[in-house]
């Protein structure tokens, strides 16, 4: 049985994270209590293990200091272990993905219900200077409770002062323009705003909001073309055109 400190492993997700795998876990005295642990593998290439490790150890240390009900919660960590780890809230609820695919397009009221959870998540963040980075449709869950902002691991302390601009990977269709303008690096928190804007036209349609080239490339119609409203309401392309 494998044991993360306190915590027992249930379940494997079938998904594994850029990092190594990732768990569904239960409390051992507490069995009701779950959550979910990330673990980071040695079996990279030794010079780009230390890279992981830096970035794994930064979205813990990011994620124990964001304390908002629409992001996800940190739980506990063992970086000294054999197999770093660290473990979060488990949310039992569909990704945008999951969503659209079970329920089909939301509904207008539904929808502005969950943009003002996934807009006050990010605010909260940005206002600590983190930019997530990564908002595809994957990274919010909804659930009973609302939606949730999950999966920091390639997330940025940016610093407000400074012009620094940092490469950044993306989802491919889920970026900003100036990830071709700035050869893929990004100007601070800027860009979640943009391809935040493009995951809630997504979650509103049903369809991308920006459309591939024969490569399978959005960035020519992200630079060149409006994004896809079709089927939104006036005051949903009020809050998503600037």
């Amino acid at each position: 049985m494998k044991l993360f400190k306190d915590w027992v492993v249930v379940r494997k997700f079938d998904d594994e994270s850029g990092f190594g795998d990732i768990y569904e876990v239960k409390h051992a005295q507490n069995k009701l209590d779950r959550a979910v642990a990330k673990t980071i593998k040695y079996d990279h290439k030794p010079e780009h293990y230390q890279k992981l490790l830096k970035m794994f150890y930064q979205e813990a240390v990011i994620l124990c200091n964001l304390k908002h009900k629409n992001i996800c919660k940190f739980r506990e960590a063992d970086f000294e272990s054999d197999e770093p780890w660290f473990a979060m809230d488990l949310y039992r609820g569909n990704n945008i993905l999951q969503d659209l695919v079970q329920y089909g397009p939301a509904p207008e009221s539904i929808w502005f219900d969950r943009a003002r959870d996934i807009l006050e998540g990010l605010a909260y963040a940005h206002s600590k200077n983190v930019m997530h980075g990564d908002l595809n449709p994957k990274n919010v869950i909804i659930d009973g409770r609302g939606a949730k902002l999950i999966d920091f691991g390639i997330a940025r302390l940016i610093d407000p002062n400074s012009n620094h601009r940092t490469y950044l990977p993306y989802a491919e269709g889920w970026q900003s323009p100036e990830h071709a303008r700035t050869a893929r690096k990004v100007p601070m928190l800027e860009s979640d705003i943009f391809v935040l804007a493009s995951l809630l036209t997504y979650f509103g349609t049903g369809q991308y909001p920006f459309k591939p080239d024969d490569t399978g490339d959005h960035q020519y119609s992200i630079d060149n073309e409006e994004a896809n409203y079709s089927t939104l309401s006036t005051n949903q392309k009020l809050l998503l055109k600037p």
